[in-house]
């Protein structure tokens, strides 16, 4: 969600109006931001006074709920384990209700932080907090809240007593030392705590727990409960036993867990069975297309094109370093799939690699050309004819009507089927449709409310904010009125990507359908727990012969596996000759000596200066990594007033405005007359304007003349300076003092 996506150290905050194909953030225009009466919870416990909100009535639980509890309620790091619907967040509230009742019986401060990942799930679970514990005072803490109310989480530390909030906020707070450390907090709650691994926002935050645990040998009575919710750990995708183990040990090590709490009860095994229905599940696999003169005709372009890239002369002639490319301008097998997408990422990477500008010239419009026609085939491959045109109208000179006696999509026939047979008779039934991409989203939602026998069920689309709603995104008002509408019955179909797959409330529905698309063993879980109604449904669709069929029957042995392996760990943790604590230390000063390795070598491999960035299309020279500052570990601004000579910058309105006054939007361009690509935006502050480098269309060249391509700033292998508001004053003054 926004909020996450914006202040995260490695967002792309420059790609703000990227009108191509990668994820930005919509302008002010096209962006509804939710008025600051909805960043408060609507009842009276956002008060400055304790206790003035009515009783510290005990919070009610059903039998397994009170099993899920237990251990958290006598303080201890435990990580609960629990099916979707069966009110985890309810376990977590009784937790913290107890919590808070001890730290007031020692005449100590209770301070409670709850994570999420995102703005959205902030709000929902803020509400159901500040409902369940009314007589505690609850607030909300996200990007937009700081953004436009002003409010900051560290002011509000001796004035509330529960904090809703998402973890990147948190993680700005702690880097700008807003935060001394997580011990100002007596309890943390990780909503979805599966995600504590590898490079997640809660592995940093759990990082410096560890640090305190491992390096200042903070005893564990000084240290925060750590509870966490998980409707499953997962086994990282692989089917053998020991990797299953394994990865749920260092999930474990990660959140420092020592109990892990399922529903284990015979009774209470019942009793959750009354609440939680799994729905009938089928995978269905569907004849591809018959006659495909559409893949063909496209298919032909992209191999002329590679055909022009490989025979044009700056290619065939290519130096010694660069001849690898002739390699790459081949036409690939994947073409016109899912897995292009990575050939393409490689191709990127190659190109960046290129020395000869007239080689790169040649290839990197080509490039953005065949990640049309691709994206084309894939809606081609799922949905409709017509649909795919639209994406491809402005480039291929081909006719619509050549077209027009092709066969209905196969797919889309058997989804009529699922649909009618479904939902068509019940007005109270409810479907989701989960797909890949937002612009198949778009397609279906089309299909279905042009086709005469389904637009009764008014299909919306549900996608993410990661983009302007002008090239697809949706804005938070409109994710907000889809869900309503979709509880209401104006909205019957839901077709979502994966920001409905977790966490959000949605409505009870009848019927799930993975329509091309599925990931791993955790949202496959989760996806299937949005089918919540009685004899609900759960479908795949995937063509025939497809991978996606294979990968669904790994997920579900992944999934009997970690279902295999939990009561395990559990007799394991609880059988004293284990020495289960023990076996948690070794792994975290494991896990912390290799975090500290890694870092060690990323230092070592830094170049201090000298870096040069270049358009990535033109390979018209920009600036020098000297010339770049970072603003709050997050916007990197160009200050070096010589770097305007080489771009454009066009103003516009402010997608958002820092507290301090800094203003982030309008569109930064390359200055090359021939070339003029998109680079960034502006970072305008005090009526002074600084670049803000889009680190995607940049070419990063090192001392020895090696260019590289990077989407994550923390993988630039060049130190970029931090950058301070009182810094940005300075050189603001200087500037107002030449003129």
């Amino acid at each position: 969600m926004a909020s996450s996506h914006i202040l995260s150290e490695d967002s792309d905050l420059s790609g703000v109006h990227d009108t191509g194909k990668n994820e930005g953030n919509a302008t002010r225009n096209e962006q509804t931001f939710l008025g600051e009466e909805e960043f408060e919870i609507k009842t009276a416990t956002d008060q400055e006074d304790l206790g003035t909100n009515g009783d510290d009535v005990d919070i009610s639980l059903r039998g397994y709920q009170e099993e899920l509890a237990k251990e958290g309620c006598e303080g201890k790091n435990v990580i609960v384990v629990a099916p979707t619907n069966s009110g985890k967040t309810r376990v977590a509230c009784r937790i913290m209700q107890v919590h808070l009742r001890q730290k007031t019986a020692e005449q100590k401060n209770g301070r409670i932080l709850f994570l999420v990942e995102n703005e959205a799930l902030a709000i929902q679970q803020g509400e159901v907090c500040a409902e369940r514990l009314p007589t505690y005072r609850t607030k909300v803490f996200s990007g937009n809240v700081h953004r436009l109310k002003k409010q900051m989480l560290w002011d509000f530390l001796e004035r509330r007593d529960i904090f809703v909030v998402t973890a990147q906020i948190l993680l700005n707070a702690l880097r700008a030392k807003k935060i001394e450390s997580v011990k100002e907090f007596s309890l943390i709650v990780f909503d979805e705590c599966h995600h504590s691994n590898k490079q997640h926002m809660y592995n940093e935050i759990m990082s410096r727990y560890l640090d305190l645990k491992l390096r200042e040998k903070i005893e564990s009575s000084e240290l925060p409960q750590i509870v966490g919710l998980t409707a499953s750990l997962g086994v990282a995708g692989k089917t053998e036993w020991d990797s299953g183990v394994n990865h749920m040990k260092k999930i474990m090590a990660n959140m420092d867990a020592k109990v892990l709490c399922t529903v284990r009860k015979p009774e209470t095994i019942e009793e959750l069975k009354l609440y939680v229905n799994p729905p009938v599940e089928e995978l269905l696999p569907v004849p591809g297309r018959h006659v495909d003169l559409f893949k063909n005709a496209v298919e032909k372009i992209a191999k002329n094109m590679f055909d022009y890239m490989a025979q044009a002369s700056a290619v065939r002639n290519a130096a010694s370093d660069d001849k690898f490319i002739q390699t790459t301008c081949r036409f690939p097998a994947a073409f016109g799939t899912e897995k292009y997408l990575q050939w393409n990422a490689d191709f990127v990477k190659a190109i960046a690699k290129v020395q000869s500008e007239d080689i790169r010239r040649v290839v990197n419009p080509c490039r953005i050309h065949l990640e049309n026609y691709n994206k084309a085939l894939m809606i081609h491959r799922d949905a409709r004819i017509k649909d795919a045109f639209d994406i491809i109208r402005s480039y291929a000179e081909l006719r619509e009507e050549t077209f027009a006696n092709e066969p209905e999509n196969p797919k889309l026939l058997k989804l009529e089927e699922i649909l009618l047979r479904v939902l068509s008779n019940d007005q109270n039934a409810r479907g989701i449709i989960f797909v890949r991409t937002r612009e198949l989203a778009q397609a279906l939602v089309k299909w279905v409310n042009e086709t005469d026998s389904l637009n009764g069920l008014n299909a919306s689309e549900f996608v993410g904010q990661g983009v302007s709603a002008s090239v697809g995104g949706m804005t938070k008002s409109g994710q907000k009125d889809a869900l309503q509408f979709f509880r209401d019955g104006q909205h019957r179909l839901l077709i979502a990507t994966s920001v409905a797959e977790e966490g959000l409330d949605i409505s009870k529905c009848n019927l799930v359908i993975r329509y091309e698309h599925v990931t791993n063993e955790i949202v496959r879980l989760q996806s299937r727990g949005r089918a919540r109604a009685e004899n609900s449904l759960y479908y795949v669709i995937a063509e025939e012969g497809s991978w996606i069929l294979e990968k669904e029957e790994k997920n579900r042995r992944c999934e009997v596996l970690m279902n295999q392996i939990v009561p395990y760990l559990q007799l394991l943790i609880e059988d004293p000759a284990n020495f289960w604590e023990r076996e948690l230390l070794e792994i975290q000063e494991n896990m912390k000596q290799e975090e500290e390795r890694q870092a060690q070598q990323r230092t070592l491999q830094m170049a201090a200066t000298g870096a040069r960035f270049e358009c990535f299309n033109c390979s018209s020279f920009i600036c020098l990594s000297d010339d770049i500052r970072v603003i709050k570990g997050a916007h990197h601004v160009i200050i070096d007033e010589e770097a305007k000579r080489h771009l454009t910058l066009k103003e516009g309105a402010p997608t958002f405005t820092e507290p301090e006054g800094a203003e982030y939007g309008g569109i930064l361009y390359c200055a090359n007359e021939e070339c003029q690509r998109e680079l960034g935006s502006v970072c305008t502050y005090k009526f002074a304007e600084f670049p803000l480098v889009g680190l995607k269309n940049f070419r990063v060249v090192d001392q020895s003349g090696k260019g590289r391509q990077f989407k994550k700033w923390k993988q630039v292998n060049c130190r970029i300076e931090e950058f301070t508001f009182e810094e940005l004053d300075a050189v603001v003054a200087e500037r107002l003092a030449i003129v």
